[in-house]
């Protein structure tokens, strides 16, 4: 979400190398050599992975200012070039860190801090303790949204209700996450509807927007037509920039034997890709009425180009009041059944991994 990839590290690793080589080259030939052919960005990253998840094991012996088990791996006469290097900087007792080759002034060193990631389990929990340098002044508590590395990623959705939904929920279920989206404020009088996410989604591309832009149509006939047709006619003409992603709502496990009305009469249906508006994604509590029987999906517009029907769930506005006051018991008195959330959750995650 900060910003920091892989590919930018590996940028600014190899800015770093190629200004280091041109230092070796006037003033140590032999360690040039070495330098140019063992010290890869390749090379570099596995020996910081390698050594990320032995410090992850190892204790600090205070007295001796070093890793026991680093210390081992220091000795070892079979280390490789790039093994050498990263050793020599730790336990950190060097300006460097991890041995990146970088202009200590300018390099934000988060960029090493993402490499040393790839060394656990996407699953795992990695925790950074930085109270030492939080009590010594050298940092604040919690960064400031100038410390991040990209602006907000703008959230494009279909209507103003998508905004509501996402924007309340993701205050409540991620509240840390908020700072890093912005999402489109219909107040201005904005047109909505998959039509005009399409055309909105373009002219940011056009406008050359720098920031992370992701276009959610939602997971209906309508919006599934209009979102292969965006990326079939850049595909076309011009492809989206990389800071641009194209998605609809996940799949949706809830609605896969829902309560519809229309051509085929009243009957259980699969209503994924058909009728999936934000509606259907807040929770079986929400969608169920007070005789526990779910509000129906209605069939109603044939779209001749998909060769499918477009459905709605009836009751909207019902289903939105029984959201709020459900959005509202969680804010004062905390989430009772955290499974009611799952499907919102969803979509929440599928907007964070946009672009992973």
């Amino acid at each position: 979400m900060l910003g920091y990839t892989l590919e930018q590290t590996k940028q600014i690793f190899e800015k770093g190398r190629s200004e280091h080589l041109q230092y070796l080259k006037e003033s140590s030939k032999d360690e040039y050599d070495d330098y140019l052919v063992q010290f890869t960005y390749e090379n570099w990253s596995n020996a910081v992975q390698k050594y990320a998840r032995v410090l992850s094991q190892d204790i600090y012996d205070y007295p001796n200012f070093r890793y026991d088990e680093i210390q081992k791996y220091k000795n070892n006469p079979n280390n490789s070039y790039s093994e050498k290097k990263v050793l020599s900087t730790l336990p950190f007792t060097t300006a460097e860190y991890f041995a990146f080759p970088y202009d200590y002034e300018d390099t934000d060193l988060w960029n090493v801090f993402r490499v040393i990631l790839e060394a656990f389990e996407n699953s795992q929990e990695v925790v950074l303790n930085y109270s030492d340098l939080y009590y010594g002044e050298c940092c604040k508590e919690y960064p400031e949204e100038d410390d991040f590395c990209d602006d907000k990623t703008i959230v494009l959705t279909e209507g103003s209700y998508d905004v509501e939904v996402l924007s309340k929920s993701m205050d409540l279920l991620y509240p840390y996450m908020s700072k890093f989206y912005s999402f489109i404020d219909f107040s201005f009088n904005l047109d909505g509807g998959t039509s005009y996410l399409s055309k909105y989604t373009k002219l940011f591309a056009a406008a050359g927007i720098k920031n992370r832009v992701i276009a959610l149509f939602d997971n209906d006939t309508a919006g599934t037509l209009a979102m292969n047709d965006l990326l079939s006619e850049t595909k076309r003409n011009k492809s989206f920039p990389d800071n641009f992603r194209i998605l609809s709502l996940p799949y949706n496990s809830d609605v896969e034997h829902w309560a519809t009305l229309g051509h085929t009469g009243e009957t259980e249906f699969n209503v994924n890709g058909l009728a999936c508006s934000i509606e259907m994604y807040l929770g079986k509590d929400v969608l169920f009425d007070d005789a526990n029987k779910p509000y129906p999906v209605r069939f109603t517009t044939y779209i001749e180009k998909a060769e499918k029907y477009q459905g709605k769930v009836v009751k909207k506005d019902e289903i939105q009041k029984r959201f709020a006051l459900k959005l509202k018991n969680a804010k004062e008195n905390g989430i009772a059944d955290i499974s009611s959330w799952k499907q919102l959750d969803k979509v929440l995650n599928a907007i964070f991994k946009a672009f992973t």
